[in-house]
C-alpha cells in the first residue's frame, strides 16, 4: 500500500528495489508533477486528461532514470483525482446572492426615439426592445386571438352560470341583463382605450381602469355578489388588455370588491363618495405594494397618487351614471326611493294640499311600516316610500274618504253602499295612474297596486246586507262584489303595508281608545287577513307576522299616547 492506494505486485517490487537516492527523486518529482497539474481545477470529465499530461511530463523530466518512469506514473495516475465537483445546493445559493447584488437594468424608451438607424448592426439589447414593444412581429397572431377569445368566453359563461344559479330574478329581468351587458361591454371599452393610450405615450393609463366605478354601480343597482362577479370578470379583461399583467388584475379585483362591501347597504349619494374615497386609498396602497421591488422612488409615489385619484374618479362616475340608468331602464335604487321619500316632492305636497288627512295617515303608515319592516329583515326604506304614496288615488275625491271629512258630513251615508264600494276601491286605479305619470318606480307600483289584497270592503258589505232583504241570491257572490280588484300581497314588503295601513286607520276610529282596546282591534284586524288569506303568497312566515303585529302595536301606542292620556284623563273615579 503506497500513498493509501492499491497497487500492482511489479510496481511495488520495484519500487523495493529503489536506491536510497532513487527513491528521495522520485518522490521529490511526483510532488512537483502532481503540484504543476493539481494547480488548476479539475473536473470530473478532466480527469483522463489530467492524467495524460502527468505521463508527458515524466517522460520529458530528463533526471527521472526510464526504468523507474513506470513507477512514479502509476503514482501519478492513482493519485490525481477531481478537484472541482458541482455542489446544486452551493450554486443555486451563488445565483440568488448574484440576483440580489445585481441591481436592475432599466431601459427607458422616450416617445419619438428611434431605437435602431438604418444600416447600424442590431445587438441583443435592440431586439429584445423591439420585441418588447410588439415591432418585430410581421403577421398576425391568430393563436393570441384565440386564446383570449377562449378565456374571455369562459369567463362570460361563468358570470352567465352565476346570474342563472344565484340571481334568478336577474336572469329573467331583460333590462337587467341588458344592464349588466352594458356595464361589461363599456368599461371593458374602456379599459382596451386607456391600454391603447398607455401604450402609445405613458404607461400611468393602465393606473386608471375605472373598475371600481363598475363594481360600485353594479353593488347599488343588483347585489354584492352580483358585483363581485362583474369585478373578477373585468378584472381579468383587464389583465388580458395589459398584455397578460395579472399583477394588475388581481389589485383591480381587490379593489373592486372592497368597494361592493362599502356600498352594499348605501341609500345615500353622499355615501357612495365615502365609500368611494376609502376604496382609493386600498386601491393605492395596492399599487404600492406591487410596485415596491424593483420600482423607482418617483414612479412609486406616481402610482400610488393615481390609486387615489382612481377611486375619486370611479366614484364621481359612478354617481353620474347612476341617474341616467334609473331612468333610462326606470330601476329602482336604493338613493332613488331616498330621494321619492323626501316630503318636498311635488306628489306629496299636492297630496297635502289636496287630501290633508290622507297625507298624515300615509307619514304614518309610512313610519309604522317601516318599523315592522325592520324588524323583520324586509326591505324597510322600499315599503315607507310605497306608504307614502299608496294613497295618491284619494286626490281624485278627497272628501269621500274618513280622514278627509273633519267638519263635513259622511258623504257615504247618501250613497248606495255598491257605489260607494265603487269610489272607494278606484282609489287603488287612480293612485296607479298618478304614479305612472310622475315616473314612480315599477317596485314600489307593485306594493300600492297590493296593499289591500282582494280583501273585502267590509263597511259597506255590512251594510249592504243590513239592507237586503232575503233572497235566492248568493252571499257568496255578494261578497265577491264588495272584494277590492286587486292581487294579493306578493312580497313581504306588500304585506306589511297592507297590514299597516289598516291598522292605522281602525284604530283611528276606537272611540275612548286605551291599549287594550288598540291591541285587541290589531289582533282583530290580523286574524281577518290571515283567515281570508290575504297573506298565504307573501312568504311570511307566523313568526313574522307575530313580530310584525307587536311592533304595530307599539307603534301606535305610540303615536296615540297623547290620546290616551286624555281618554284616562275623563274617566271617572270609581
Amino acid at each position: 500500500n503506497l500513498l493509501g492506494n492499491q497497487y500492482s505486485g511489479s510496481i511495488i517490487s520495484m519500487a523495493l528495489n529503489l536506491s536510497v537516492d532513487d527513491l528521495n527523486l522520485l518522490l521529490t518529482k511526483t510532488q512537483d508533477i502532481a503540484r504543476e497539474i493539481m494547480k488548476e481545477e479539475i473536473k470530473p470529465t478532466e480527469v483522463d486528461f489530467a492524467r495524460s499530461e502527468a505521463s508527458r511530463l515524466v517522460e520529458a523530466d530528463k533526471d527521472i532514470k526510464p526504468e523507474n518512469i513506470p513507477v512514479i506514473t502509476n503514482v501519478l495516475e492513482k493519485n490525481i483525482l477531481p478537484t472541482a465537483a458541482f455542489n446544486p445546493a452551493a450554486t443555486e445559493e451563488a445565483r440568488k446572492e448574484a440576483r440580489l447584488n445585481t441591481s436592475p437594468h432599466m431601459v427607458t424608451i422616450i416617445e419619438g426615439q428611434t431605437i435602431v438607424f438604418e444600416g447600424e448592426i442590431v445587438n441583443d439589447t435592440d431586439i429584445f426592445i423591439l420585441t418588447k414593444l410588439g415591432l418585430l412581429q410581421t403577421g398576425f397572431n391568430w393563436k393570441r386571438l384565440l386564446y383570449i377569445f377562449f378565456i374571455s368566453s369562459v369567463i362570460l359563461i361563468l358570470f352567465g352560470f352565476h346570474i342563472y344559479k344565484f340571481n334568478l330574478n336577474i336572469f329573467n329581468n331583460t333590462k337587467k341583463i341588458v344592464i349588466t351587458a352594458l356595464l361589461v361591454i363599456i368599461f371593458t371599452a374602456l379599459t382596451k382605450v386607456l391600454t391603447i393610450l398607455s401604450s402609445i405615450h405613458l404607461n400611468f393609463w393602465n393606473y386608471l381602469f375605472p373598475i371600481i366605478a363598475a363594481s360600485l354601480i353594479c353593488t347599488i343597482l343588483f347585489n354584492a355578489p352580483m358585483a363581485i362577479m362583474l369585478t373578477v370578470c373585468l378584472g381579468i379583461f383587464a389583465g388580458i388588455a395589459t398584455d397578460f399583467d395579472f399583477s394588475l388584475a388581481i389589485v383591480y379585483i381587490l379593489g373592486g370588491v372592497f368597494s361592493t362591501y362599502m356600498v352594499s347597504k348605501v341609500s345615500q349619494r353622499s355615501a357612495v363618495m365615502k365609500a368611494g374615497f376609502i376604496s382609493s386609498l386600498v386601491l393605492a396602497f395596492l399599487f404600492l405594494t406591487i410596485n415596491l421591488i424593483g420600482g423607482e422612488i418617483k414612479t412609486i409615489a406616481l402610482y400610488t397618487v393615481l390609486g387615489v385619484v382612481n377611486g375619486i374618479i370611479c366614484a364621481i362616475i359612478a354617481i353620474g351614471f347612476l341617474p341616467f340608468i334609473e331612468s333610462t331602464f326606470n330601476i329602482v335604487t336604493a338613493m332613488g326611493l331616498l330621494e321619492l321619500s323626501n316630503t318636498d316632492q311635488p306628489l306629496l305636497k299636492k297630496l297635502l294640499i289636496s287630501a290633508p288627512g290622507t297625507y298624515n295617515h300615509s307619514i304614518l303608515v309610512g313610519h309604522l311600516a317601516e318599523s315592522a319592516a325592520k324588524s323583520i329583515g324586509a326591505d324597510s326604506l322600499l315599503v315607507k316610500v310605497a306608504a307614502l304614496y299608496h294613497d295618491l288615488g284619494k286626490m281624485k275625491r278627497p272628501e269621500y274618504f274618513y280622514e278627509n271629512q273633519k267638519d263635513i258630513e259622511n258623504i257615504h251615508d247618501r250613497l248606495n253602499p255598491s257605489m260607494s264600494r265603487h269610489i272607494i276601491s278606484n282609489h287603488i286605479k287612480d293612485g296607479l295612474e298618478m304614479a305612472v305619470k310622475n315616473k314612480i318606480p315599477r317596485k314600489v307600483l307593485n306594493i300600492i297596486s297590493q296593499h289591500h289584497g282582494n280583501s273585502i270592503i267590509t263597511y259597506f258589505y255590512e251594510k249592504q246586507k243590513d239592507r237586503e232583504t232575503v233572497t235566492n241570491s248568493s252571499p257568496n257572490g255578494l261578497k265577491e262584489h264588495f272584494r277590492y280588484p286587486a292581487r294579493r300581497p306578493q312580497s313581504k314588503e306588500a304585506a306589511i303595508l297592507m297590514l299597516a295601513d289598516s291598522t292605522e286607520a281602525a284604530v283611528r276610529s276606537i272611540d275612548k281608545m286605551t291599549p287594550k282596546k288598540i291591541e285587541q282591534m290589531i289582533s282583530d284586524i290580523f286574524e281577518d287577513r290571515l283567515k281570508d288569506g290575504q297573506l298565504n303568497e307573501s312568504d311570511m312566515t307566523i313568526k313574522e307576522v307575530n313580530t310584525v303585529k307587536g311592533t304595530l302595536v307599539d307603534g301606535l301606542i305610540s303615536i296615540f299616547h297623547p290620546v290616551l292620556k286624555y281618554w284616562t284623563a275623563q274617566l271617572p273615579d270609581k
